[in-house]
């Protein structure tokens, strides 16, 4: 029988002259999702991430482009299931490139595990205000024990921005964010030391939505490449990554 191997990412891409240039490869060491939304092999209403774990990924309306998925704000979103390695509890990175075209109105979210019920019902989210400003919350099932950094910088419509969330259970939460532009900086941190995340090995992950009964505060505006990782990230692993990622985003 003949065995074929899940396609690779990318690792080289065409300069402004139109030759190819060999660029820094995205890290690998701890990663457990990673949705390069713009590929060719995440087309489709279903497909599966670019990573070893090959998760099964459900799109809702988020329409397909040369620099990833599109998101009106109705209804889009993309589920990426339940996967036994997207249960972290202890530490973790999440993050994305993303490009608001919209922020009045509403909380936007970029990506969330679990449904927003209740502090038990809900791991981690990942999401922008309407003021601008980036926020990351856990969650261990405690109101008064999770984690909440807020960043003092504001995003701004029309922009691309590399967002990560980077969480240790003994050390805090980062928020490193990055444009085509600039090296990603700490935009926020919480260094409150407050125990693992709840475990959520049941809780679906979603991208561009908040999980509830009915599903709300959606995207507007795309995201591209996608990123889970269990562990916590340093600024300089995020700023790699940055510069491996960002000539689609300039």
């Amino acid at each position: 029988m003949l065995l074929t191997r899940r396609p690779q990412p990318n690792l080289v891409h065409p300069s402004v002259s139109g030759s190819l240039i060999k660029k820094p490869s995205i890290i690998t060491d701890g990663l457990v999702f990673y949705a390069p939304l713009w590929n060719e092999l995440c087309l489709g209403t279903t497909f599966r991430s670019l990573d070893t774990f090959g998760h099964l990924c459900t799109v809702t309306a988020a329409t397909w482009g040369s620099t990833g998925r599109t998101y009106d704000g109705t209804d889009d979103k993309i589920d990426a299931g339940t996967g036994a390695s997207l249960n972290l509890t202890t530490a973790f990175s999440i993050g994305a490139w993303v490009k608001p075209t919209t922020l009045i109105g509403d909380t936007r979210y970029v990506i969330s595990k679990g449904t927003e019920a209740a502090y038990a019902t809900f791991a981690w989210r990942l999401y922008v205000q309407e003021t601008g400003e980036v926020i990351c919350l856990t969650s261990n099932g405690v109101d008064a024990q999770t984690v909440n950094a807020t960043s003092t910088n504001q995003a701004t419509i029309n922009n691309w921005y590399l967002i990560f969330a980077c969480f240790d259970s003994s050390v805090g939460l980062y928020i490193y964010v990055g444009t085509p532009s600039a090296d990603p900086t700490e935009w926020a941190k919480d260094e409150t030391v407050v125990g693992n995340v709840v475990t959520n090995a049941s809780m679906n992950m979603t991208i561009g939505a908040r999980k509830r009964a009915t599903d709300d505060e959606f995207w507007i505006g795309t995201i591209g490449d996608t990123w889970v990782y269990n562990r916590r990230l340093t600024l300089a692993e995020a700023t790699h990554i940055c510069n491996a990622t960002k000539w689609r985003y300039l």
